[in-house]
C-alpha cells in the first residue's frame, strides 16, 4: 500500500545523534578520513512509486476526504477529484501527442489545478522534463480547463521507471545562471515521506509558497502522501491570510521569513484568533532567532525552520518540536547524511566547527540537465551535494546555517556573515526590514554595510550602527548604512541579495 495510513511503519522515536562514522575517502580524495553525521532518525522504506501512483490510492482509501481548499473562495478538491483531474488531463496530453521525451511547460497561477496538472506530469504516458513557472496564463494555448473537459475511453497508462527524470524546475539564480535540476519521480517522493516522518500537521494546514516553487511543490505532495488537507492562497494578502487561518483552525502554517516579520510587527494581526495555531514553519530563506523570539513572544506559538534547496527536492532538515533550538535548522532527516567541509583546506570538521554543508540522500537530484561542467562541481565524488552555504552541526544533531558562500564579507581578514547582521537589525523596533551586502572604504578594501527600511524616520545611520555594536564583536560592526524604501525579495521572500550588491559595486567602479 502506498499512503501513509495504508503503510506498516514502525512508531515513531527520537535517537541521539549517532557518532560520526569514519570511512577511508576513496584513491582518488585525500588520504584524509571522511566524517560523515547521519540522521539521528530511524530508516525509512520509500516506496517504489510516482505521486500520481499514491494520489491514485488516496482517491481509493480517502476519496470524499479535501486534499485542498482554496482559503479565498473556499473551494474543496477531494482526493478523488485530484486524480480524476490528474487522469484526463493526462489522457489528454497523451491524445495531443505528448510522449516520452517531450517537455511540457505549465503556465498557471497557484490554485487548485495546478495540482491535478502537477500529478498528471508523473503518469505513465511519458517520461517527461517538467518545470513550472508563474507566468500570465493569459495566452491562446491550450487551457488546463480545456483538456480537462475532454471525453476519453479507455487508457491504459504505461509503468514509469521512478528513478527517471519528470521534474526540471530551476535553481532560483540568485547566485549564478539559473540551471535545470533534474528531479526524479523518487526524489519527490521520498522528500514527502521524510517530511511526513517528523511532522504532524493536524486536519487542515496553510501553505503560502507558489507551486511552482520546489518547496510549494514539496508541501503539494507531502498533503497527496499524508491524506491531509491543505488550504491554498493564490498570494499572500494579510487579511486574506489571517482569515484563513482563523476560519479553517490552522494547526501549522508554512511560511518565509517575511510572513514570520508580518506576524511580529503588524497590528492587525490582533484582530483575528489564531489561538489553533501550534507552530509556524519557515524556509525558502534564513531566518534569525531575533525574528523567531519575536512570533513567538507575541503569538505564543513555536517557529520551527527547515533548510533545504531545489537539488534537494527541497528539504534536508527540519525541526522538530522536542528538539527545537533558536536559530537552527532541525536536524537531519531520515535517510540522509552530511559532511561539513573547511572552505580553505576541503578537510571534513567535526561537531561545532564551521565549514560548508554537503549533503547525501534519496531527495537529491540526478543532477543538473546536461550541464556536465556544473555536475562535476556540485557533486563531490562520493555523491555529497555541495550546497555553498556555511554552517556547523552541534552535539545534539541540530544543524545551524550561517550564511552563503559567495555573499560572506570579508573584514580586514575576519568572516563576517550578513544574515547574522540582518537577524540583528530586524530586532530594532524602528527597523521594519535590512539586507548586508559588501561594502567599500576609501581604500577599496570591504567592510559590512546595510541598506535598511526605517520605520521612523527620525532613526539614523549613527543609531543603526550603534545598535549593532552593542550586540556583535568588534570586527563585526556595521560600518555603513543607506536607508532605502524596499529590500528586493524574490516571489518567495528570499533577499535578492545581489541585486544590492550589484548597485553597491557599481557606485565603485564610477
Amino acid at each position: 500500500m502506498l499512503t501513509r495510513a495504508l503503510f506498516a511503519r514502525s512508531a515513531r522515536r527520537t535517537l541521539l545523534l549517532r557518532q560520526p562514522q569514519r570511512a577511508l575517502s576513496t584513491a582518488q580524495a585525500q588520504a584524509s578520513e571522511r566524517i560523515i553525521f547521519h540522521s539521528p532518525h530511524e530508516k525509512l522504506e520509500i516506496p517504489n512509486a510516482t505521486i500520481f501512483d499514491i494520489a491514485q490510492q488516496q482517491a481509493k482509501v480517502n476519496g470524499a476526504r479535501n486534499a485542498f481548499i482554496d482559503g479565498v473562495t473556499h473551494q474543496k478538491l477531494t482526493f478523488e477529484e485530484l486524480y480524476e483531474g490528474a487522469k484526463r488531463l493526462a489522457v489528454a496530453l497523451a491524445e495531443d501527442g505528448v510522449r516520452k521525451g517531450d517537455v511540457t511547460h505549465i503556465i498557471a497561477h497557484k490554485d487548485l489545478k495546478d495540482v491535478a496538472v502537477e500529478a498528471a506530469e508523473m503518469v505513465g504516458i511519458s517520461k517527461k522534463h517538467v518545470y513550472t513557472m508563474g507566468v500570465d496564463p493569459a495566452s491562446k494555448l491550450k487551457s488546463v480547463n480545456e483538456l480537462a473537459k475532454r471525453e476519453f475511453g479507455s487508457f491504459e497508462f504505461e509503468k514509469i521507471d521512478p528513478e527517471s527524470n519528470v521534474l526540471l524546475p530551476f535553481s532560483s539564480g540568485t547566485t549564478g545562471i539559473p540551471k535545470g535540476v533534474a528531479l526524479s519521480a523518487r526524489n519527490m517522493i521520498s522528500n514527502a515521506v521524510q517530511v511526513d516522518h517528523v511532522e504532524e500537521l493536524g486536519d487542515h494546514s496553510l501553505g503560502l509558497l507558489p507551486f511552482f516553487h520546489i518547496y510549494g511543490m514539496m508541501l503539494a505532495h507531502l498533503t497527496i502522501y499524508n491524506g491531509t488537507a491543505k488550504v491554498v492562497l493564490p498570494r499572500f494578502e494579510p487579511e486574506t491570510f489571517l482569515n484563513a487561518m482563523q476560519t479553517y483552525k490552522i494547526r501549522a502554517a508554512h511560511v518565509a521569513p517575511p510572513v514570520a516579520l508580518f506576524l511580529a510587527h503588524h497590528p492587525l494581526v490582533d484582530k483575528y484568533d489564531l489561538s489553533a495555531t501550534e507552530f509556524l514553519v519557515s524556509g525558502g530563506a534564513p531566518m534569525g532567532k531575533e525574528v523567531e523570539g519575536l512570533v513567538k513572544k507575541r503569538l505564543g506559538v513555536a517557529v520551527k525552520q527547515a533548510y533545504g534547496m531545489t537539488e534537494a527536492s527541497p528539504a534536508v532538515n527540519y525541526t522538530e518540536d522536542a528538539n527545537h533550538k533558536a536559530g537552527g535548522v532541525g536536524r537531519l532527516l531520515p535517510n540522509t547524511e552530511l559532511r561539513v567541509r573547511c572552505t580553505s583546506t576541503g578537510m571534513d570538521l567535526p561537531v561545532g566547527e564551521r565549514g560548508e554543508l554537503l549533503y547525501r540522500g534519496p531527495q537529491v537530484m540526478i543532477g543538473y540537465l546536461n550541464n556536465p561542467e556544473a555536475n562535476s562541481s556540485v557533486f563531490t565524488e562520493d555523491r555529497f551535494l555541495c550546497t555553498g552555504d556555511i554552517g556547523y552541526i552541534d552535539e545534539e544533531g541540530c544543524v545551524f546555517v550561517v550564511d552563503r558562500v559567495k555573499e560572506l564579507i570579508k573584514y580586514k581578514g575576519h568572516q563576517v556573515a550578513p544574515a547574522e547582521l540582518e537577524d540583528i537589525l530586524n530586532h530594532h523596533p524602528n527597523i521594519s526590514d535590512a539586507c548586508c551586502v559588501r561594502g567599500r572604504d576609501a581604500n577599496g578594501e570591504e567592510l559590512p554595510k546595510a541598506y535598511v527600511v526605517r520605520k521612523d524616520p527620525g532613526v539614523t545611520e549613527d543609531d543603526v550602527m550603534e545598535f549593532v555594536a552593542a550586540r556583535v564583536a568588534p570586527f563585526k560592526k556595521v560600518r555603513q548604512v543607506e536607508f532605502i524604501d524596499a529590500i528586493p525579495k524574490s516571489p518567495t521572500g528570499k533577499i535578492l541579495r545581489r541585486q544590492l550588491q550589484e548597485i553597491e559595486n557599481n557606485k565603485h567602479l564610477a
